[in-house]
């Protein structure tokens, strides 16, 4: 069965002292009321019946005992919900500061780790800022290896032209050596053609007449070589005339023998047209 609202009249007095009473048996008012009901109904059914009055008191007696065992057990309930109350107080206490610190600690440890991110950041770029140097020194290294490259190239070109100029050298030596040998030579030399000044001091009047004898010969010459031209261009000139009058002959006798070929094309060529009209 569903329950129903009950209600009753009662002075505040009654009241207070009700609620104290339902408070201090920590019950509902519902089961409250069904103890009072039961009590009641214990009570009418002690007036009815004829049972022996000292088995009641006994009851009674053990029921009060019940009841202050109750009020013990509840009095220790209490005592012991407060101590669990104030145990669980600090407990909570002692867990609120380890969770105070443990967030103390966390914020800690993301300040920190904020700073680490920053810092990693700093070292990335200062990673990229590396791997740029490294890049422009690997270039430079490349350049470096070109230049190299080219310096042992020219370094083989200067030993070669060294050993050119060594070999130079060791010539120039050997020549300064027959220069040496050549002075002496020259000197020798000097000393004789002194000799030959003198024997050509002696032969110097002897030249001037073969001189004077030379230019004569060369005037001598000239004039042979003008007439020797005038008559080669009189001869040339000869040539000339007589070449024109061959030619001049030739083309008139070429020219009447072509008259000949001609007529005789001609009577030829009447006496087969008569042959073919006959």
């Amino acid at each position: 069965m569903s329950d129903i609202t009950f209600g009753i009249k009662m002075n505040p007095e009654m009241k207070a002292e009700l609620l104290e009473l339902i408070k201090s048996h920590e019950v509902t008012s519902k089961e409250f009321i069904a103890m009072l009901l039961e009590s009641y109904k214990l009570e009418k059914s002690r007036e009815i019946s004829h049972f022996d009055y000292t088995d009641i008191d006994e009851l009674q007696r053990l029921l009060k005992r019940i009841q202050k065992l109750y009020l013990n057990l509840h009095d220790k309930a209490e005592v012991i919900l407060v101590e669990h109350k104030n145990l669980y107080q600090t407990n909570i206490s002692a867990k609120t500061t380890t969770i105070e610190e443990k967030n103390n600690l966390i914020k800690n440890l993301e300040f920190q780790l904020l700073a680490k991110e920053e810092i990693i950041a700093e070292q990335n770029g200062k990673i990229i800022e590396i791997n740029k140097n490294i890049e422009k020194l690997e270039q430079r290294c490349t350049k470096y290896n070109d230049i190299t490259a080219e310096t042992t190239i020219q370094l083989k070109k200067e030993r070669l032209l060294s050993s050119k100029l060594e070999e130079e050298i060791i010539n120039l030596q050997k020549n300064i050596t027959q220069t040496e040998h050549l002075t002496i030579e020259l000197e020798q030399c000097k000393l004789a053609n002194q000799g030959l000044i003198s024997k050509q001091e002696e032969q110097s009047s002897d030249m001037w007449f073969l001189r004077r004898e030379n230019e004569k010969l060369k005037d001598q010459l000239t004039s042979l070589q003008i007439q020797h031209k005038t008559e080669l261009t009189n001869l040339t000139q000869q040539y000339e005339l007589q070449t024109k009058n061959t030619i001049l002959e030739q083309k008139l006798e070429f020219n009447s023998r072509l008259e000949l070929i001609k007529e005789e094309h001609t009577i030829i060529i009447e006496a087969l047209n008569k042959k073919l009209d006959n």
